[in-house]
């Protein structure tokens, strides 16, 4: 007897596996174990009122869009915490919340935790996809792109500050390129520190040659992304 074709609900087709082989589970079971492997994933949090925003943002827009180029489910936890903090940034009222929730990811997942959160928080997760996507480099190469940049963002993503002193940053990011040759890298500047971003990525450039630099403007924030020609990941 031929076999009945896979429905469009996944669950539903594991249920009925499992049921075949006279496992007593129902469909609903199987999307209570699922949960059940979620709440797991987040226990480390310890607030259940923090878990519960965490996990709504499995249902925002930005995360359906991460998700198909974050696929260590560590980082996709972070990504979600750090959506968490965006949301509850603007609110004075929540920062005692947002240390709480970045204390118990470093306690978790140390200082590059943070970092991955942080990274996603300030949105320059958001700002480097698309320009990767924009290299019309394949997805999967995107996706490993972007999974090199989350795993070294302590040393890709660089935060400039108003009182850096321009050449020696300019040297510190010529020195991480030079080191690794990432297919890309960024750096962060607010605010009147945006300059100081300008004439980094500028000094770089005259050094590197094998890399493009693309610039995204976004709420008031500079983010300079460097791409490496060569991978293809810039056009």
């Amino acid at each position: 007897m031929p076999s009945a074709p896979p429905s469009d609900d996944p669950l539903k087709d594991i249920a009925d596996s499992l049921r075949g082989e006279a496992v007593s589970w129902t469909i609903g079971s199987v999307k209570s174990y699922a949960a059940g492997l979620v709440n797991r994933r987040l226990a480390f949090i310890g607030r259940r009122d923090y878990i519960a925003e965490v996990r709504a943002q499995k249902r925002s827009a930005e995360w359906k869009f991460y998700e198909q180029f974050v696929r260590n489910k560590d980082y996709g936890i972070l990504a979600q915490m750090g959506l968490t903090m965006r949301s509850w940034q603007d609110d004075p009222a929540m920062e005692k919340d947002i240390q709480s929730l970045r204390q118990r990811i470093y306690k978790r997942y140390g200082e590059i935790g943070v970092h991955i959160a942080q990274v996603v928080q300030s949105r320059i997760l958001s700002a480097v996809i698309p320009v990767a996507m924009d290299s019309k480099a394949d997805p999967a190469r995107v996706a490993i792109a972007i999974e090199e940049f989350l795993t070294k963002s302590i040393s890709l993503c660089i935060f400039i500050q108003e009182a850096d002193n321009d050449v020696l940053r300019a040297n510190d990011v010529w020195t991480r390129l030079t080191k690794t040759s990432p297919e890309l890298l960024v750096l962060f500047a607010r605010g009147a520190a945006r300059q100081k971003g300008e004439s980094v990525a500028k000094q770089v450039l005259g050094r590197r040659p094998d890399y493009e630099t693309k610039i995204v403007e976004q709420y008031g924030s500079l983010m300079i992304v460097f791409l490496r020609k060569r991978t293809g990941l810039a056009s």
